[in-house]
């Protein structure tokens, strides 16, 4: 039943649209300060991998060409330095600018930075599409529907260099604050943004087809029934089941997905203005579905390395990057984001 329901959800993406919209919640202030620490968390990251990296680390990890990443990374690094001064502008003296950010314990090797990046790129175009949605003036969301065509861009190219499906699925996903803060502020502290990150979702284990997915619970209630959303783009809402029971789908699904944990068996609509957030009790976290063949890393990774697939399609691959925030998560307990 529940395959049937995604299935036709994804033959009709554009019911999304249908949803009934409720007031927004969150003043233009601390949107424009949140995309703001986003911008400097990205650059921030990425000043990180190239003084941390040397070319050798870049062959290493299966590039063909040394230069191409980092030429690209630097190109990133130069959209991003543009997007926050443009929003810093727009906060007329109140961005912040206390925040710190520790990579530490995702800068372990080339590999595993990237794998890392490409989430935060995608949660990034998560944000800035949410933004779109919650931000009154109407100036500021033609500015930042102009950002997040760039940040989608910056996705992509995390995509073929991870080894990725190059072009996913035909729509994506939108997220509150709240909850691109909940995959983001382990890495960040001294940064009183004054919106609450949504508790992390932590997975103890690798997603696999048809598998359960075993979480974290130390995160999470224990007195009351939980369950598991999983939310893909073009979907109306999300894919409801019991946390206990929560398999990871795949079929006709190529690129990203996240994951919820709820209190109410309703699924969670894509639609943040009239998702019922108030459920959520952690999450999201984030994985890749690679269903593609990844015709342009070929051009830039080397065949068998860095997880690139060798000749035409394959089987399935399920990239799960949210295990290894776990980790962080617990190494990184004292370094939290002011509430």
């Amino acid at each position: 039943m529940i395959w049937n329901i995604l299935v036709v959800a994804l033959l009709s993406p554009l019911a999304i649209l249908a949803a009934p919209l409720v007031r927004r919640a969150t003043d233009d202030t601390s949107v424009l300060k949140f995309l703001n620490v986003m911008e400097q968390f990205d650059n921030a990251l990425y000043t990180q991998v190239l003084a941390k990296f040397s070319e050798h680390d870049f062959t290493e990890a299966g590039y063909s060409s040394t230069q191409l990443p980092k030429k690209i990374i630097q190109k990133i690094m130069r959209d991003d330095t543009a997007h926050a001064s443009f929003l810093a502008d727009g906060l007329r003296g109140q961005a912040l600018t206390t925040c710190k950010f520790k990579f530490d314990s995702i800068l372990t090797d080339v590999k595993t930075a990237m794998e890392t990046a490409r989430v935060f790129e995608e949660v990034a175009v998560a944000a800035y599409t949410g933004a779109g949605l919650l931000l009154n003036d109407v100036n500021l969301r033609v500015a930042t529907s102009s950002i997040v065509t760039n940040e989608a861009r910056h996705q992509s190219v995390m995509n073929v260099l991870n080894g990725g499906s190059d072009i996913p699925q035909s729509f994506g996903v939108a997220l509150r604050p709240e909850q691109a803060l909940s995959v983001v502020s382990p890495f960040i502290s001294d940064c009183d943004i004054g919106i609450p990150a949504t508790k992390s979702l932590k997975l103890k284990s690798h997603l696999q087809s048809g598998v359960p997915i075993k979480f974290d619970m130390s995160n999470l209630p224990t007195n009351k029934a939980l369950y598991c959303q999983i939310l893909v783009g073009g979907l109306p809402h999300a894919l409801s089941q019991p946390l206990e029971t929560c398999t990871f789908p795949v079929d006709n699904i190529d690129g990203p997905v996240y994951m919820f944990v709820t209190d109410d068996a309703h699924p969670l609509a894509s639609n943040i203005l009239s998702q019922n957030h108030g459920s959520i009790q952690a999450g999201p976290a984030v994985a890749f579905v690679d269903k593609q063949e990844a015709v342009l890393s070929k051009l830039v990774l080397h065949s068998g390395l860095h997880g690139h697939r060798k000749g035409g399609r394959q089987d399935i691959k399920v990239v799960g990057v949210q295990h290894r925030l776990a980790r962080v998560l617990s190494e990184n307990k004292g370094n939290k984001m002011k509430e």
